[in-house]
This record gives C-alpha cells, sequence and structure tokens, in this order.
C-alpha cells in the first residue's frame, strides 16, 4: 500500500518536521519524515547545508531521502533561486545533508521541502550499472515501477547510499517512462552520459488527486503560466502555504520538456503554490510534473517558524 493511502498519524510542527508514524496494509510499520528546511548561517557552508531531524534523518544511514528546491520559505515576495542540482549526502557528523551537485555556493533564505522514509515499501535505492544504463537515462529493474505507467515517480541524487561515500550527479533530472521496456527511467536533462555507480533515492505513488496527501499530474497550460511559473490550481494546496510539496518533472511523450532546474514557491498574491524554473527562463507550455503533497493551511504561522503543538488523525 502507497503512504497516500489509508493511514493515521500525529504531526508535530518542530523547527525542522513534521513526524508521521504510517501503519501500512501489510502489517509492517514505517517512519517518515515531511518537512521544511531553510538554509541559515549556522546549518549552512559553502555548497552543503546540514539537515536536522531527530527521528528518521539523524543517525540513520538508511533513511531514503528526497528533496524540491524551496525558492521562498516564510511565503515572503522575494525568492531566492538556487540553480544547482541537489545530492543527498551522508556526512561525518551522522547526519544527512544536501550539497549542490556543481559545487556553487548553497544560498542561505532559500530551503527545501525534505521527504525521508526508514522502512516503507514504497521507496527504494536505484544504482545505474552497465545493464541499465543506455546513453543520458538509467533504466529501474523494481518491480513497484514496472509496467505501471500509471504510477507518479520521484527521485533525488543520492552520493553516499547506506552512508557510503559515492559519485556526485551534477545533472538536472527528470522521470520518464519507456513504453519499450515497460519501466519508469531517470534522464540528464542535459543530455549527459548517465554514469555507471550511480544511486538515485525513489518514492514510487499511485495516482490520486484528492486523496489525503494528494499524489496528481500538473501540467502547464495556458491557464496556469506566468513566465518562468507554472501555478498548481488544486483544491487542498490553494491558500494553504504550509503545505509539503515533492515534484519531479515528467518527460514522456507527448510531455514538452523542460531542460532545466525547478523549484517550488507560494504566491501570496495568488494564494497558489507554483513550479517556477530557477533560471528564470520561460516554462514552456505542456511541461509536465508529478506531484505528492502535504496539504497544511497553518493557522499558528508555522510556515514562518512557531513551533507550537497540533496534531490531526486520518483514516478510511
Amino acid at each position: 500500500m502507497l503512504v497516500s493511502r489509508r493511514f493515521s498519524f500525529a504531526v508535530r510542527p518542530l523547527l525542522v518536521g513534521w513526524l508521521l508514524s504510517v501503519f501500512l496494509a501489510s502489517a509492517s510499520f514505517a517512519q517518515i519524515v515531511f518537512f521544511p528546511h531553510i538554509n541559515q548561517s549556522g546549518n549552512t557552508l559553502l555548497q552543503t547545508t546540514l539537515l536536522d531531524e531527530a527521528t528518521v534523518v539523524n543517525d540513520q544511514d538508511d533513511a531514503i531521502v528526497l528533496v524540491t528546491s524551496w525558492l521562498n520559505p516564510g511565503a515572503v515576495l522575494i525568492t531566492v533561486p538556487n540553480d544547482d542540482d541537489p545530492n543527498l549526502f551522508y556526512s561525518t557528523a551522522d547526519r544527512w545533508s544536501i550539497t549542490n551537485g556543481n559545487n556553487r555556493a548553497m544560498p542561505v533564505g532559500s530551503g527545501y521541502h525534505v521527504f525521508a522514509a526508514r522502512g516503507l515499501s514504497d521507496t527504494f535505492i536505484h544504482v545505474t550499472n552497465g545493464p541499465n544504463t543506455s546513453g543520458d537515462t538509467t533504466f529501474f529493474t523494481n518491480p513497484l515501477t514496472a509496467v505501471r505507467p500509471d504510477r507518479l515517480v520521484f527521485v533525488t541524487a543520492n552520493r553516499s547510499p547506506d552512508g557510503v561515500p559515492g559519485p556526485t550527479d551534477p545533472h538536472p533530472l527528470a522521470v520518464s517512462y519507456s513504453a519499450f521496456a515497460d519501466q519508469w527511467t531517470v534522464t540528464h536533462l542535459d543530455d549527459a552520459t548517465m554514469p555507471v555507480g550511480q544511486s538515485f533515492n525513489v518514492l514510487v505513488q499511485d495516482l490520486d488527486p484528492d486523496g489525503v496527501t494528494p499524489a496528481f499530474v500538473h501540467e502547464a497550460t495556458a491557464g496556469s503560466l506566468s513566465f518562468s511559473i507554472t501555478y498548481i490550481d488544486h483544491p487542498q494546496l490553494n491558500n494553504a502555504p504550509g503545505s509539503l510539496l515533492l515534484v519531479s518533472q515528467d518527460v514522456t511523450p507527448p510531455a514538452t520538456v523542460n531542460p532545466r532546474r525547478v523549484g517550488i514557491l507560494y504566491d501570496v498574491i495568488r494564494r497558489q503554490w507554483g513550479i517556477i524554473n530557477q533560471d528564470d527562463t520561460n516554462m514552456p507550455l505542456g511541461a509536465r510534473f508529478h506531484v505528492f503533497a502535504l496539504p497544511r493551511m497553518f493557522t499558528d504561522g508555522f510556515e514562518n517558524g512557531n513551533t507550537d503543538w497540533w496534531s490531526s488523525t486520518t483514516g478510511d
């Protein structure tokens, strides 16, 4: 069962996170966090920012972490882009960190929406090798993604799977479904050759646009586009600046390929979340994205740093 389906959870807004304890239909127990991270002077140095979440992330080299770049923490009007490729790295401090793949300085004031899990059957680590790699693309071999073009796939490069150092991936990523292989793939949007030995963290979700944690496809249309941004019009995310989103670009034909690094922002004027090209080039009509969200409309100001307790329980 996928995490977007039936579950119960208690949410506590910590400085850096929310804990979701998820009971799956298989009777296994998984720990999940979905939290906002803000790059600040105390957690950011050179090209790296250090995550800090006590339950799943810290001291857990087997955690599977995925991130989406966030340009305006606090829903401010001024954005702080980070036009680089996030790579997860397990540091000597026994903490997961996010490193810019091209070694550009990590900008203070930007941030990430972070999803991390341990023991979740809907996540896996994909490692490239000769048989599963061709040109700029690597093909998954996991049954979660085989013969399932209807599923949604999210990926982040991982420099140290299970805490073991590996190569950096300094390239913008997209997912695509190969009808020939009946399998999902990861592609370098800049056409760079996919190296052998590169690792990717993967989360798979069923399409569930109206679920408690909606998972859906967003396509850039004439009505959603505004220069470099395509706005998401979703009833659970509109007027909800405290929501959390994971986003991956899908270039499966006939989607328009958008060869850019993207991030997310919340527009306080439109009261909608948007997906933005970080280099500020125009977002093309027909660009397609997978979105997985935890909707929340905070009334306690958590999106601006309030850490008061609150909780919610959800089930069928």
